[in-house]
């Protein structure tokens, strides 16, 4: 089976955007990366028709996967055997079970590193930026600087929590790593993750002064979460292997020309869908919880318990060589899918 083009739209900030790119790399996957704007507009995608709002997003051949679960479930499938010089394998059903798990926990840990984001940090002083993330999250006062401050002592409660049950469950009896052995699986990415972006912007972790100190003060440190620690250096250190290059590069342009030439494969399409949604009905697909205001429109091209697939119509060069079409995939839970009542038709 011939390798298939793979195209990752990514920017280098975000640690969900790590997560797939680690993945990648410790795969040894071949991939191209396509680096986005942290903020909106994000001309590339544009070209593609995309209106869904998150990064990251995965090209493969003809066909773009949304949400990072897809993403590596997709991947997991299509490359069900471990590459000539990759540090990481598949995870199998086992370990494919425990990294679904970890990734939902993740979510949760994700949600508190958010709140304790130093204040001092330049996209937090960047009005572009909080602007475009409160639009994203639908709260106007997301990132305000006395809200976030006098909700740091509980976020920390709860980061403590979080690093108590992988120092004394996840990594407990000296495992080196998450479901034991000498080698990573793709469980270490879902649990180290988010573990990561706390450890290594400075401050997030310190402690404001309290009634017996006054000083700030560091509650994650290796003497107090050794196992944690060294863990964190071991994944760190393999991202380094020499057999391991970063990918190349390729600009917007380039790839949408790749993805609209690719192939495409079949798809399923459940006619006993609960939802009653007929194929080629014109749909909208929404996550359910943030970035509501950026659906993604197509046509309803695939459907089954797990995945939806909406096919979006490109004019390509202004029109002058008339459309092709690119198909969007989403994961079922956490989106909506509802039909369009507006007029048929694309609206790119």
């Amino acid at each position: 089976m011939s390798t298939p083009n793979i195209i990752y739209y990514h920017y280098a900030f975000s640690p969900y955007g790590r997560k797939v790119f680690w993945y990648l790399k410790l795969r040894a996957i071949p991939f191209t990366q396509c680096v986005q704007p942290m903020v909106l507009p994000r001309p590339d995608l544009e070209l593609l028709g995309i209106t869904y709002r998150r990064i990251p997003l995965l090209a493969i051949d003809g066909d773009v996967y949304a949400d990072t679960r897809l993403i590596i479930q997709t991947l997991e499938e299509r490359f069900p055997e471990t590459l000539p010089n990759a540090v990481l394998g598949p995870g199998g059903a086992a370990g494919s079970a425990w990294a679904r798990l970890l990734e939902d926990w993740s979510d949760n840990v994700f949600l508190n590193v958010l709140r304790l984001l130093p204040s001092d940090l330049p996209v937090l002083k960047d009005e572009k930026f909080l602007k475009d993330r409160r639009d994203f999250s639908g709260n106007p006062g997301a990132f305000d600087a006395a809200v976030m401050e006098k909700g740091r002592p509980e976020a920390l409660a709860q980061i403590r929590n979080y690093f108590h049950f992988v120092e004394h469950s996840l990594l407990s009896g000296n495992k080196k790593w998450v479901l034991g052995g000498d080698s990573p699986s793709p469980a270490d990415i879902m649990a180290i993750f988010t573990l990561d972006w706390a450890l290594t912007m400075p401050n997030t972790l310190l402690s404001p002064p309290t009634s017996t100190s006054t000083t700030p003060l560091n509650l994650f440190t290796s003497s107090t979460y050794p196992s944690i620690h060294d863990w964190h250096a071991r994944f760190k250190a393999l991202l380094k292997t020499p057999t391991l290059p970063n990918p190349p590069s390729i600009l917007g342009p380039a790839a949408r020309d790749i993805i609209l030439s690719s192939p495409q494969p079949t798809l399923k399409f459940d006619t006993q869908e609960p939802l009653g949604l007929a194929k080629n009905e014109w749909v909208l697909v929404t996550p359910t919880n943030t970035g509501r205001s950026f659906p993604q429109r197509g046509r309803l091209v695939g459907l089954d318990v797990g995945e939806v697939v909406v096919e979006v119509e490109v004019e390509v060069d202004g029109g002058d060589q008339g459309k092709k079409k690119v198909r969007v995939h989403f994961p079922r839970l956490g989106y909506s899918i509802k039909r369009d009542t507006q007029e048929a038709g694309p609206k790119i």
